[in-house]
């Protein structure tokens, strides 16, 4: 089953047919490439300069390296501190993408998850009493948080190729599990920057540790130095909590010995499949959707009607799954794991963390 759930592009074992028969996508990486340096040369005196610090929390692959989190941990983060943040995101797979749209003004959530797009509506019911907005031009956005908001800090979810907006900090988010994919530049792989933008890192994060080898861990700090001398910090993902189908709690060990059925639409479900086994659960069948991608209502009854048949004990979601359920189809065995980041102590990562954020 592993292999099923991980897309062809993250894949590590590709096979000599498969390099033979996207031997043209690997040609056209190579523009890719080009298109790449000389858009980030180009943008480095052209990039907006905003009256808040701006700290980027991006990476390097099309997705899957838990961006969202790290925002959600470093808003909540800055917010205990007094620095007043705002999360501005582009809000991938909402309605009318060309749109501004204020998602939260830190009391209240205004917006829709059609309109907001599932990452910021899962940030915005994440991180009470911080404003959340969305739009194609994040400059433009910071000024109207830091206007109508009073934001001191922004933190930009999944900004790292969105460089149009000056920032202060580059956090470069890296799977420690599936860092680079299968190690190519798109439309080849999932790489949308080679290895050597990390030079522009200001601090590495490598998520996912819990579900990586010590020794992947070593190879990827060792391939990382080779690029920059940026901090870095590690951290895995704690589940704090399970809900039903009515939002209530069933605590984190509701899975434990459970069947379930996944229900999943992103970029590599196999992470969410190996945080379901670390809870004591059984991934007896799976049902996938494309990253960001909007489920059904016939999606979601042919799911329940596999759980019937197969007599399996829950749906198990990601919250970001959950909030893209089509409101007809809310009421079910929804099992929704609910996680946060935890930064490892081992080492100097969380002193490296508050010094970085300190110097802002």
């Amino acid at each position: 089953m592993a292999r099923d759930l991980e897309h062809p592009l993250f894949r590590r074992d590709e096979g000599p047919l498969a390099k033979f028969l996207l031997f043209g996508l690997w040609l056209l990486s190579f523009a890719f490439r080009a298109i790449v340096r000389r858009r980030r040369k180009a943008w480095r005196s052209k990039a907006t300069r905003v009256a808040a610090k701006v700290v980027s929390v991006g990476g390097l692959t099309v997705g899957g390296a838990g961006k969202t989190p790290i925002a959600i941990h470093l808003a909540r983060r800055l917010a205990a501190e007094g620095r007043s943040p705002a999360v501005l995101s582009r809000g991938w797979g909402r309605d009318r993408p060309g749109q501004n749209v204020v998602v939260s003004d830190g009391k209240a959530v205004l917006a829709d998850v059609r309109a907001s797009g599932d990452e910021p509506m899962l940030v915005a019911r994440s991180c009470p009493g911080v404003p959340v907005l969305v739009g194609p031009n994040r400059a433009a956005v910071a000024q109207i948080a830091i206007e109508r908001f009073g934001a001191r800090t922004l933190v930009l979810d999944d900004g790292f190729q969105h460089l149009g907006l000056a920032r202060d900090l580059d956090v470069v988010v890296l799977d420690a599990s599936n860092p680079f994919g299968n190690g190519h530049l798109l439309p080849r792989g999932p790489l949308r920057e080679p290895k050597e933008a990390l030079a522009s890192a200001g601090l590495v994060w490598l998520s996912k540790v819990d579900q990586a080898a010590e020794r992947e861990i070593a190879r990827l700090e060792a391939d990382v130095r080779r690029w920059t001398k940026a901090p870095i910090v590690k951290s895995g993902y704690r589940v704090v909590d399970v809900l039903d189908d009515t939002g209530a709690s069933l605590g984190p060990r509701a899975l434990v010995g459970k069947k379930v059925l996944m229900l999943a639409g992103l970029a590599r479900p196999l992470s969410f499949a190996k945080t379901l086994e670390a809870m004591g659960a059984t991934v007896a069948a799976h049902r996938l959707l494309p990253d960001h991608g909007w489920p059904r209502p016939m999606d979601v009854d042919q799911a329940k009607l596999a759980v019937r048949e197969m007599g399996l004990d829950a749906i198990a979601l990601t919250e970001k799954d959950a909030v893209r359920l089509p409101d007809s189809a809310r009421r079910g065995p929804f099992a929704v794991v609910r996680v946060e980041v935890e930064v490892e102590r081992v080492g100097d990562g969380e002193a490296e963390l508050a010094r970085v954020l300190q110097a802002l």
